[in-house]
């Protein structure tokens, strides 16, 4: 199974969050447009979604050790969905790292030289369809098991996402002004070597668009650059430069938007 729409699947739930768990066919519509190649793994997750895989993760991770409900909802797509044990356990692992539910730690390959950690008989994987969810299952486990992430940052991550949207819709919103603005002039002046500088402008401002932390850089750069060598011109013109200034800022978001997309999205 390939890692990229997990990748994916991780993204688009801290774009749209977690009702999006509530919406099959738009979470596949999503999946298919980041990575439609990739049919076999969109078809597992789709599979494991329809199945209340996600809501069933999201129960039982305050109450059940993740050995357990891994194993659980593994055997679950098995038999409903007539899943090789390979396939089920690569979906309800995904769907757990994109929901927050387990780390990635919890998914590491187990070193073959190492010996592998001693489960008591009641929480091997044929009998965890029989155990008893209570309170003392977690106690009774040992510490290499119950170790795990707490933490869920799902909803952190969410809001920086939207605010890093926001940094970067603000930045090519200003560029595509600053561009349009530069047509007029370079159309009204008829002047052919300022048209090198709308289109870098607005080339720019599609790279921001498109969430390009070079683009974004390169355009904060470039401006600055820009308003340098007309300083004699704007230095007499107080508006021209409280102008200047603030999309000089609104590029900087952009700045700030890209990087941060690009962390929360890696992570």
């Amino acid at each position: 199974m390939n890692d990229l729409p997990r990748q994916k699947l991780k993204e688009i739930i801290i774009q749209y969050g977690r009702s999006l768990c509530d919406e099959p066919q738009r979470c596949e519509g999503l999946l298919r447009d980041l990575c439609g190649k990739y049919q076999k793994e969109i078809a597992v997750l789709v599979g494991a979604l329809k199945e209340r895989v996600p809501a069933d993760l999201l129960a039982s991770q305050n109450s059940t050790p993740p050995v357990v409900f891994l194993a659980r909802l593994t055997k679950k797509l098995q038999d409903n969905l007539g899943l090789a044990e390979e396939a089920a356990r690569w979906a309800v692992e995904s769907w757990a790292l994109a929901l927050g539910v387990i780390s990635e730690a919890d998914t590491a390959p187990v070193d073959s030289s190492s010996p592998p950690p001693q489960v008591p008989p009641q929480y091997r994987q044929e009998n965890v369809n029989q155990i008893p969810i209570t309170s003392n299952n977690l106690s009774s486990l040992p510490n290499n098991i119950v170790s795990r992430k707490e933490t869920d940052t799902a909803a952190e991550n969410t809001l920086g996402l939207k605010k890093a949207n926001n940094q970067i819709k603000t930045a090519w919103i200003t560029g595509t002004i600053v561009g349009v603005v530069n047509l007029l002039v370079t159309l009204f002046l008829n002047n052919p070597y300022m048209f090198i500088d709308v289109v870098l402008t607005f080339g720019l401002s599609f790279g921001i668009y498109k969430k390009s932390r070079i683009c974004a850089v390169i355009m904060l750069g470039y401006y600055i650059a820009s308003r340098i060598f007309f300083w004699e011109v704007l230095k007499g013109d107080p508006l021209g430069v409280i102008l200047s200034i603030t999309f000089i800022y609104f590029f900087w978001q952009g700045v700030q938007g890209t990087f941060a997309y690009h962390k929360i999205t890696k992570m």
